[in-house]
């Protein structure tokens, strides 16, 4: 009997498969947490992050454009601000590899949008006329030659890619009509020799 209760202890566990839909997985702290594929489930600050820093001025910058005078000074601070939010998406997905670990970090995010949209602070016009239009001013020229290269090559880029799929999507459905009229012939019924005597 006790033999029997140590075997069983020792035997492996069965193990869960999980389709595609369903799984779990270890997250950083190594703790199993549920995840639906390969969508993972939303943090509090990350549902933070997407609503003051995009949801609430996508919303403000909506009642802007929509009004029947537009304020050309709000609708400049909108534009303004939406450049700085492109290059802080740019900034975030190079350097949070390396500083995401810091205490803070996704709070310290959350309270720059907020920093740069409201009110009080306008951090917006701050941040604009103070940094990034003087360096932009400044290298323009090499900016605009480096993203005309940059066009450029990605324009040959794409004219070869489709040139190439256009030529393998024609290769590989002639190959098809070949297999469909090869099959076709192999399965089309052979005449028998009882009714090959019968005709003679």
């Amino acid at each position: 009997m006790l033999c029997h209760r140590r075997a069983v202890a020792s035997a492996p566990r069965p193990c869960h498969h999980y389709g595609d839909d369903e799984g779990r997985h270890k997250s950083a702290a190594g703790i199993n947490a549920p995840y639906h594929g390969d969508f993972k489930l939303a943090t509090p600050k990350a549902i933070s992050r997407m609503a003051f820093g995009y949801a609430y001025p996508a919303y403000n910058c909506f009642k802007t454009v929509e009004k029947n005078e537009p304020d050309v000074d709000h609708l400049l601070f909108w534009c303004q601000y939406w450049i700085l939010v492109a290059l802080i998406t740019v900034c975030e997905r190079v350097g949070d590899p390396f500083i995401s670990w810091l205490p803070m970090y996704g709070e310290a995010k959350v309270a720059l949008f907020v920093y740069l949209w409201h009110p009080r602070t306008k951090g917006v016009n701050y941040l604009y006329s103070s940094f990034f239009r003087p360096y932009v001013a400044k290298h323009e020229k090499e900016i605009d030659g480096n993203l005309l290269e940059l066009t450029n090559r990605a324009g040959t880029f794409a004219v070869l890619f489709w040139e190439k799929a256009a030529s393998y999507g024609q290769t590989r459905f002639f190959e098809f009509l070949q297999h469909v009229s090869s099959q076709s012939a192999v399965s089309r019924p052979q005449p028998t020799q009882a009714s090959t005597i019968s005709k003679m």
